[in-house]
């Protein structure tokens, strides 16, 4: 109840389109509180954030702040050698992806007033980062023969004796869609 805390979850209510008696909150270990939230308003979160001039005045204000952090230092946000760092400069900062907690990955992409979220049902990043990747790669915000991204969208899977048996790769169904969104 402390007026911060009060202050972030009004602000995310009224960005993902839920009412506040909906929310159920946890403890990640950053001190900070975490709301469950069904995919759809966390994509519709994300919608908001590219789109801040529909917010109020103060919250529009902030989402360009915290949008134009991340894409300044987007090692801050992942880490280096993280696909959302690697994402965001690839991009050229067209798009932010964020990493959530398994298999949560998001992206806001500012020039299509777009928002993105996905949750990969057994908990699994990887998967997570490989459909954030190709989604993005299908709305041309991503090069896909870019070797990096071409890492991520069709990424290699290795037995432990070091032979690629696989690659994890998204279902042409979900990619389809997406480019016809263009």
């Amino acid at each position: 109840d402390h007026p911060v805390q009060r202050a972030v979850r009004d602000a995310l209510c009224r960005c993902c389109g839920v009412e506040e008696t909906s929310l159920q909150s946890g403890i990640d270990g950053c001190c900070a509180p975490n709301y469950a939230l069904p995919i759809q308003a966390l994509a519709r979160g994300m919608a908001a954030l590219a789109v801040p001039s529909t917010l109020p005045p103060a919250m529009d204000a902030a989402a360009r702040r915290l949008h134009g952090a991340v894409r300044a230092h987007p090692l801050l946000g992942s880490g280096h050698g993280r696909a959302d760092a690697l994402m965001i400069g690839k991009a050229a900062f067209a798009a932010t992806t964020k990493a959530g907690a398994e298999g949560i990955h998001c992206a806001i992409i500012p020039g299509l007033g777009m928002g993105v979220a996905v949750k990969i049902d057994d908990g699994a990043g990887r998967a997570a980062e490989t459909v954030i990747a190709s989604v993005l790669a299908a709305l041309g915000v991503l090069d896909a023969n870019d070797p990096d991204i071409a890492a991520l969208v069709k990424a290699p899977l290795f037995n432990t004796g070091g032979d690629m048996v696989g690659e994890r790769r998204v279902a042409p169904a979900i990619t389809d869609t997406f480019r016809r969104l263009r």
